[in-house]
């Protein structure tokens, strides 16, 4: 009955072990998806604006960094919450995040409806193709 008591609360202490182990390894990830969240930000932002600033190079130079840097404060939030807490393809989400920005650039910044759209396609392809390659170098994967 002693031996019974003991395996029992042996069992307890393990369960109680694994959860609180479990908890700091979540905790311990969630500290290192929102640092690399933000890495994520600034490197779209480094991919992002020069890609604006060739095709809208009528624009000077601070303005398009402007209209870069605020799409992406408005368009990058969602779609990281969107990629990492709903189950929704990368295709949809980037298709998403190009008819918003589309309609940024278009009613918000005065473009062309169709330039926006282009440059939207663009800009979102070449930064989510960068976005895959980092993120299959960075896990090991190769192609």
């Amino acid at each position: 009955m002693v031996v019974d008591w003991f395996r029992f609360l042996a069992l307890d202490i393990l369960i109680l072990v694994y959860f609180v182990r479990r908890r700091k390894r979540k905790q311990m990830a969630e500290k290192t998806i929102h640092k690399n969240m933000w890495v994520a930000f600034f490197i779209t932002q480094i991919i992002e604006i020069p890609i604006f600033s060739f095709l809208n190079r009528r624009e000077p130079i601070r303005s398009n960094i402007f209209s870069i840097a605020l799409t992406n404060t408005l368009t990058w939030p969602i779609a990281t919450i969107l990629w990492n807490y709903t189950s929704i393809s990368l295709f949809l989400l980037e298709l998403g995040i190009i008819l918003l920005e589309t309609f940024i650039f278009s009613f918000i910044f005065g473009l062309d409806t169709k330039k926006a759209f282009v440059f939207a396609i663009v800009i979102n392809s070449i930064s989510a193709g960068f976005g895959f390659l980092i993120h299959q170098y960075s896990h090991g994967k190769t192609f």
